[in-house]
């Protein structure tokens, strides 16, 4: 078992795979991060003495403001595509129609909740709305009732 025991001495190899000189990194010219002279530098150096220009559109700047878009207030609008009357046989695979029907019985059950939902929603409103009228109709009466005792009583002070 050779792989036991210990390592040989592997300067050999080393040397035999040591990796060949570089030529030096061209400088990178020092400037703004903005500066689009670096830019052409790094670019000249890598795609050679082709010359490529491309041109950089301007950016809105942040003072400038986009167009504001109107509010939406209406509701969004589903639309169902309607299915084309097809005269010849279709198939399909039954366990994909049976996945498809439960689906869409899933759906008819969470539309149900939702409108069951929506019904308690309106019947608590409309308790709501009940009570506010009670209470306006009290808080008229004491009005009323202060304004009696105030023309009965104090009116004569004066």
């Amino acid at each position: 078992m050779d792989f036991l025991e210990k390592k040989k001495d592997n300067s050999e190899y080393e040397e035999s795979m040591s990796l060949p000189d570089l030529p030096p990194l061209p400088e990178i010219p020092s400037g703004k991060s903005g500066d689009l002279f670096g830019l052409q530098a790094i670019k000249s150096s890598v795609i050679g003495n082709e010359r490529r220009t491309f041109e950089i559109p301007e950016l809105p700047s942040e003072s400038s403001q986009l167009p504001q878009l109107p509010e939406r207030k209406s509701k969004p609008k589903i639309s169902v595509p309607q299915m084309p009357e097809v005269k010849e046989q279709v198939f399909v695979k039954l366990d994909k129609f049976k996945l498809a029907f439960q689906k869409f019985e899933e759906i008819k059950a969470k539309a149900a909740e939702i409108e069951n939902y929506l019904q308690k929603t309106k019947e608590i409103k409309e308790k709501e709305e009940q009570e506010l009228r009670a209470w306006e109709e009290e808080l008229r009466e004491i009005k009323e009732k202060v304004i009696e005792i105030d023309s009965a009583l104090f009116s004569k002070v004066d």
